[in-house]
C-alpha cells in the first residue's frame, strides 16, 4: 500500500497540465473502463505511475510519447478529412452553379444576341436611336418585315427559356449584385417584350417603357459572376489536388 504522503495529487494543476492531459488520454486508451481522473503517484525522468481507485498503471515516458504522437496524427487525419469533405462539397455546389445556371443562361444570351444583331443592324443604320420594344408597343408586328418577325419570334422564345432558368435556378447564385439588380431588370424586360410582341401594350405605356429597354450591363454581370465561380473552384481544386483539376 502506497503511503498517502508519497502521493502527488492534482489540486490546482500543481504538475504540468499537459502531462496530466496526456496521461489521462493514454490511460483511457489502454483501460476503456477507466472514467476517472488518475492520480500521479510518482514520476521521474523515465517512468510515471498512475493510480485510479481500482488499478495502478506504470508507463515509461517513451511509450506515452508514442501514444500522444499517434493520437495527434489521428486527430490531424480526422481534421484534414473534415476540411477536405467540406471543400469537396463546396466545389460540387460551385459546379452546380456553372452547370445549371451560368452555362445555360450564357449560352441562351449569346444565341439571343446573335439573332438580335442580325435583326438590328439595318434598323440602327437608319435610326441610331431605334428601340425594338418601343417600336413593338407603338406599331405592333406590322411595322416589321416577315424576316424580322421570324427573328423576333425566336428571341421571344429564348427569352421565355431565360426567364424559366432564372426563376428555377437563381437561388444557386451567390452574387448579390446579379440577383438583386441585373436579373430582375432582365426578367422585367423579357416580360414587357413578350407583352409588346403579343400586342398587349397600349400607347399609354410608351413613356414607362423607356425605362425598361434591354439592360446592357446584364451580360457583363453574368460573365463576371461566372468567372468568380470558376476562380473559386480552381482555388479549391488546387488545395485538394495540388493544382490538378480533376473535374
Amino acid at each position: 500500500m502506497i503511503d498517502d504522503k508519497t502521493r502527488e495529487t492534482r489540486p490546482c494543476f500543481s504538475n504540468p497540465p499537459a502531462l496530466y492531459f496526456a496521461c489521462e488520454k493514454f490511460l483511457l486508451s489502454v483501460d476503456t473502463r477507466c472514467h476517472e481522473i488518475p492520480v500521479i503517484l510518482r514520476k521521474d525522468k523515465t517512468m510515471i505511475i498512475l493510480q485510479t481507485s481500482t488499478t495502478v498503471h506504470e508507463f515509461d515516458f517513451a511509450t506515452i510519447a508514442i501514444a500522444i504522437l499517434v493520437a495527434i496524427i489521428g486527430w490531424l487525419g480526422v481534421y484534414y478529412n473534415n476540411i477536405a469533405q467540406a471543400t469537396r462539397d463546396e466545389r460540387a455546389t460551385l459546379q452546380k452553379q456553372l452547370d445549371e445556371f451560368y452555362g445555360p443562361i450564357q449560352h441562351l444570351r449569346m444565341e439571343s444576341n446573335t439573332l438580335y444583331e442580325n435583326f438590328i443592324s439595318a434598323r440602327r443604320a437608319a435610326n441610331p436611336e431605334f428601340r425594338t420594344l418601343i417600336e413593338l408597343a407603338k406599331n405592333g408586328k406590322s411595322g416589321f418585315s416577315s424576316t424580322e418577325r421570324a427573328i423576333l419570334e425566336q428571341i421571344v422564345e429564348i427569352g421565355n427559356e431565360i426567364r424559366k432558368i432564372i426563376g428555377e435556378k437563381s437561388g444557386l447564385v451567390e452574387d448579390r449584385d446579379l440577383t438583386s439588380k441585373w436579373l430582375p431588370l432582365l426578367t422585367t424586360h423579357i416580360r414587357l417584350f413578350k407583352l409588346a410582341w403579343e400586342e398587349k401594350l397600349s400607347h399609354s405605356h410608351l413613356g414607362a417603357l423607356g425605362n425598361h429597354t434591354f439592360p446592357n450591363g446584364v451580360d457583363e454581370a453574368i460573365a463576371k459572376g461566372r468567372a468568380t465561380v470558376i476562380e473559386r473552384k480552381k482555388a479549391l481544386t488546387w488545395w485538394l489536388f495540388k493544382g490538378t483539376d480533376l473535374s
